[in-house]
């Protein structure tokens, strides 16, 4: 986090409060409260709710809008916030620019990760743009280095064949889309090729056509997991697939 404060411009105090954490700027909602003389800006991948809720944070707030306890706080109720910056100008208006950075990824249908690596609520962001996102599932919302990564570097088609559910950093499972009984385990620090998606796929089919997902008589289906995390091998797993392995 940087403070940046800048002072005496045309013999007003101008006064910066900068809190950068990432990317571009898209301005859009305006706000004014003519009795504290100030303008909230917010930018047009809120919600309208979320802009409403900062501009009446920022107007009741009983911090100097400047001070980092101000800045501290916002950030703790909006955590949707990528960079705040107070400036007085010569007319005396205070003016609020608020920018958020992208949601890149759904997770479980409540929280988003921007593309700075934050987590925020899915609710501060306008509807359209999280219903565009892939979704994974995180029995315990935990945000790590290593999650962060893994997220970027895997490839959307994944995504779109299966069903993501990221226990920690060391089991993550691939449930797949086509078959929910069958799951892929691997870890977040390898790079889930082709060549191994492959070698799964034509394992599960193989399944698939022996009758083992299907039930028999007095049988249930047998879910069943393909473990990627060993080397040159694929151990498989019977009776462990359930809703998260």
């Amino acid at each position: 986090m940087v403070i940046k404060l800048r002072s005496i411009i045309n013999k007003c105090i101008s006064i910066s409060v900068c809190i950068l954490l990432g990317f571009s700027v898209y301005k859009k909602c305006n706000q004014v409260s003519d009795a504290q003389k100030i303008v909230v800006e917010t930018d047009s991948l809120l919600a309208e709710q979320t802009s409403s809720m900062l501009s009446h944070f920022i107007q009741a707030s009983t911090y100097s809008l400047a001070s980092f306890q101000f800045s501290q706080s916002l950030l703790q109720q909006f955590p949707c916030i990528d960079s705040f910056e107070v400036e007085k100008n010569p007319s005396g208006i205070i003016a609020c620019t608020i920018a958020t950075s992208a949601p890149v990824l759904n997770i479980n249908s409540q929280w988003v990760l921007t593309e700075n690596g934050h987590l925020a609520r899915a609710t501060d962001f306008i509807p359209s743009l999280i219903c565009d996102l892939h979704s994974i599932t995180m029995p315990v919302c935990a945000i790590t280095d290593a999650f962060r990564a893994c997220m970027a570097d895997l490839p959307g088609y994944i995504y779109e064949s299966y069903t993501i559910v990221w226990l920690n950093d060391q089991e993550v499972l691939l449930y797949d889309r086509a078959q929910p009984l069958f799951a892929i385990r691997f870890d977040s620090s390898m790079k889930l090729d082709k060549t191994i998606l492959h070698s799964c796929n034509s394992i599960k089919n193989d399944m698939d056509q022996r009758g083992l997902f299907v039930q028999g008589r007095g049988k249930k289906p047998m879910p069943c997991i393909a473990d990627v995390r060993f080397k040159n091998q694929i151990v498989i797993s019977w009776g462990m697939g359930g809703s998260y392995g």
